[in-house]
């Protein structure tokens, strides 16, 4: 919650949206690959009840939260720059956010699951509505339009956002949290990757992510993934290439890594279609329930948090 606020103080932003994973959103990537992020732990229940008390906080703050049923945070991410660089809703002035504001006011927050009433449960129960009714299209208004993004991440799969660059009508940055922010853009990843943002997917592919359980293409590794990848002009000519069939035939786990290599691209690579946007006016802050807000900071003793969003909240 503090780093939120440093966030959003740092930045200043017109428009904000928080991504989260909603549950089963490994379910279509483990039908293609059944191990994807199968080294990972299981999430413990402690966690699971601070997820819903940071989803509640947000949703008091005003701050959009985003998420649809089985998808990804990663690929709600890409969506929402494709629908500002062209993809799909219009700037609709938001006409009933203040009657909405009126009616949490009312609400008495509590943790979200399973006993719905807090404030995030009403937000997220009319977001959900809205995104399934939501179809995607190519026409939003808003290709006379242009946008300075950050994208705040430590998952280096967003980082394929950044060809977006001088491709449309978004300047996308994304954002690393250390202790410091760092900004890394596409000559960043040309510099750390030898590659451009738009084919880091393929890069993924064959050099494997041990953090989302993707082995990648046995004797490939970082020197050479780049190489081929400047060598040939598609993902498909990189697998077709002798390169590639060299590997092939030393037969066993080198054969059988070749084959799923089109299903680990097929992961690696983001979505940009989903439809979670039809608005700009669904990226926009809502003024914060001060009752709630300021019941929510005594209940955790957050007394140093309330301060410093009292910045952000007035």
């Amino acid at each position: 919650m503090n780093s939120l606020a440093r966030i959003y103080r740092s930045f200043g932003p017109k428009y904000i949206g928080i991504a989260f994973d909603s549950p089963g959103s490994n379910s279509t990537k483990r039908e293609v690959w059944p191990e994807y992020k199968a080294n990972r732990q299981a999430i413990k229940t402690s966690f699971k009840k601070q997820l819903m008390w940071i989803k509640e906080f947000c949703s008091i703050v005003g701050l959009p939260i985003f998420l649809r049923r089985s998808t990804e945070a990663d690929d709600i991410i890409a969506s929402m720059i494709t629908f500002l660089n062209g993809g799909a809703g219009k700037d609709d002035a938001d006409q009933s956010g203040d009657e909405e504001v009126q009616q949490m006011r009312q609400i008495d927050f509590r943790v979200p699951n399973p006993a719905p009433g807090g404030v995030f449960d009403r937000v997220a129960g009319a977001s959900a509505a809205q995104l399934e009714r939501m179809d995607a299209s190519t026409d939003n208004g808003l290709q006379k339009r242009s946008f300075d993004v950050h994208v705040l991440t430590a998952d280096k799969d967003l980082l394929q956002v950044l060809q977006h660059n001088g491709a449309g009508n978004v300047n996308v940055r994304v954002v690393q949290p250390h202790k410091k922010f760092r900004l890394v853009d596409e000559s960043t990843v040309l510099e750390e990757y030898g590659i451009p943002p738009g084919r880091f997917s393929e890069y993924l592919a064959l050099v494997g992510d041990s953090a989302d359980n993707i082995p990648g293409v046995m004797g490939i590794g970082p020197k050479t993934a780049p190489v081929l990848i400047s060598k040939y002009g598609s993902f498909k000519e990189i697998i077709d290439s002798a390169e590639i069939a060299k590997i092939a035939r030393r037969g066993g786990k080198h054969s059988l890594s070749v084959e799923r290599a089109y299903d680990f691209h097929l992961i690696t690579k983001l979505r940009g279609d989903v439809p979670v946007l039809s608005s700009l006016s669904q990226l926009r802050k809502k003024r914060t329930l001060e009752r709630q807000f300021v019941a929510f900071c005594r209940m955790f003793s957050l007394q140093k948090c309330s301060l410093r969003w009292h910045d952000v909240t007035h």
